[in-house]
């Protein structure tokens, strides 16, 4: 009687850019390895994504559209680990209760954004800029927005307070109000954004 294969678990991929960096291969070169390993026809998969609008060819190279980029996110992010996205959950919510409820004014844009928006940046902020207390994190958000006081015309959104992109010198950078103010903490100035380059997928 021939024995059926146990159910295989699904394959987890951790692309950890220090580990990497101690082998002879660069993250592009360990991305294309796997995609060998797993039977994947380069030409035909990009052509297949470009027919499905998730990339665009351009002068001869393939760059990723909004849409696979948030799919990208989206995916990348709900692999990590449970007890992180519930952490980062709760502190979204506690930011989105800091933040003022309605709209921006002359703008359609709201203060606040929607907790599981809040969570996915406050993970990507992570990956960017480090990890904070919860507790730093609100303070810092509560010590911004008591700093404009009634006058919020150059407030940010609290999506754009936990970071941006923004272009700098022709330069697309991500920028975060809230690293500079975790950092800034006794500071009571006004604070300019923390930079860092733009990274591309």
């Amino acid at each position: 009687m021939n024995r059926k294969p146990k159910d295989m678990r699904p394959t987890r991929y951790v692309i950890d850019e220090g580990v990497i960096a101690k082998s002879p291969l660069s993250t592009g070169d360990v991305l294309a390895l796997l995609m060998l390993s797993n039977g994947v026809e380069y030409v035909a998969t990009l052509k297949d994504l470009e027919d499905r609008g998730y990339v665009v060819y351009f002068q001869g190279n393939y760059y990723l559209t909004p849409t696979s980029k948030d799919i990208l996110r989206d995916l990348l992010l709900m692999a990590e680990k449970t007890d992180d996205k519930e952490k980062a959950e709760d502190v979204a919510k506690r930011l989105v209760k800091t933040f003022p409820e309605g709209r921006r004014d002359n703008s359609p844009q709201h203060w606040r954004c929607s907790v599981r928006e809040a969570s996915l940046r406050l993970r990507e902020f992570s990956k960017m800029f480090g990890t904070y207390p919860a507790d730093d994190i609100v303070d810092a958000a509560r010590r911004y927005v008591d700093s404009f006081g009634r006058d919020r015309r150059l407030m940010r959104s609290l999506k754009n307070f936990i970071w941006k992109v923004e272009e700098v010198d022709g330069v697309p950078q991500y920028t975060s109000d809230l690293a500079e103010w975790l950092e800034n903490k006794d500071d009571d100035a006004k604070q300019k954004p923390n930079r860092i380059e733009m990274l591309t997928l």
